[in-house]
């Protein structure tokens, strides 16, 4: 028998996308799945179009209404109604692959990996209707501790839902979305996840289709700078902990690089938003130049480069990226 996959769906407001999504799902090529939506109390009409979608098809469904507490409490909802061997995590407003769920699982059985990873892109709102993925089914078996160090520096490019997570490895360890972060849970819990795993795989090909809109979470960072940097730190101690028990040979490697990543995004983030004195007043506030001059020594060539440009002059650095925002 087929191994079936619980798909988890946070839902907040989400009327305008929902339906896509979930003709998404419906037309995986794997079809032993569950759906479990679960509402965190929305104030449009995303339960209707779920119910108008679901109710004439023969699917396994649930949903799920909770009061508002937020997408990592929904999800960590979710998993308690999963009866699924494996689980992946899904945003109510993103886009699957056809074979998302097929070739992430037949990666995972493949491998005997508790967790197998794809790859994704990126696509603005208006621009939805051509998004074509080639399949080729390469794929590699990553080295644990690496992987998991590499992911939390941002190294490993993907996130939490391009992965599909064998059940057991979640419900043994207790693995669940922090609930008391405001920004980065799903990192957090990714990173968990892996650091817990015995074996991960890579599939590269784009599976998974992520949404970039207007609100999404850095447009909203600047909005609440204290808290943003306040709670990174406290997810890079917490995480520190899991690293240096799981993952040894690379914890020399997150320490010394974790916090200025954290810095070097916000920099990036703030140079678009900001006027320069802001933005002046602010990188000195969080010691931009001391945490940034640590990255000229990062693995990914392009931040050791743009740190370096913000070492010889932030104002440079900020004239490049709102040029490269306006092309």
């Amino acid at each position: 028998m087929e191994q079936k996959v619980s798909i988890i769906v946070p839902v907040f407001n989400a009327a305008k996308y929902i339906e896509g999504l979930l003709d998404t799902i419906l037309n995986q090529t794997h079809k032993n799945i569950e759906i479990i939506l679960v509402d965190d109390e929305s104030r449009d009409n995303s339960v209707d179009i779920i119910k108008e979608s679901l109710n004439s098809i023969d699917c396994e469904y649930y949903l799920i209404q909770q009061t508002n507490s937020g997408a990592a409490s929904a999800r960590n909802h979710g998993l308690n109604y999963a009866t699924g061997d494996y689980v992946v995590f899904v945003d109510a407003d993103d886009l699957l692959h056809n074979r998302y769920i097929e070739l992430l699982l037949k990666v995972a059985l493949t491998t005997n990996s508790d967790i197998a990873i794809c790859g994704f892109m990126n696509f603005m709102d208006e621009n939805h209707t051509n998004l074509i993925a080639d399949v080729s089914e390469d794929f590699e078996i990553l080295d644990q501790e690496k992987a998991t160090v590499d992911f939390a520096l941002g190294l490993l490019k993907t996130n939490h839902w391009a992965m599909l997570y064998n059940k057991n490895l979640l419900i043994l360890n207790n693995l669940q979305y922090p609930t008391n972060f405001k920004y980065g849970e799903d990192v957090y819990f990714a990173t968990n996840c892996m650091a817990y795993s015995k074996k991960i795989a890579i599939i590269h090909d784009q599976l998974y289709f992520y949404r970039s809109t207007n609100t999404s979470l850095m447009g909203n960072i600047t909005n609440d700078i204290n808290t943003y940097v306040n709670n990174s730190m406290n997810i890079k101690i917490e995480q520190e902990k899991i690293i240096q028990e799981k993952c040894p040979t690379c914890f020399d490697k997150y320490t010394y690089f974790a916090i200025p990543r954290v810095v070097f995004s916000l920099v990036n983030n703030i140079s678009v938003r900001y006027s320069y004195i802001e933005y002046r007043d602010i990188c000195k506030t969080i010691n931009a130049r001391d945490n940034l001059r640590r990255l000229i020594k990062f693995p990914d060539k392009k931040i050791r480069i743009a740190s370096f440009i913000f070492l010889i002059s932030p104002r440079m650095f900020k004239l490049i990226n709102t040029f490269r925002l306006r092309l």
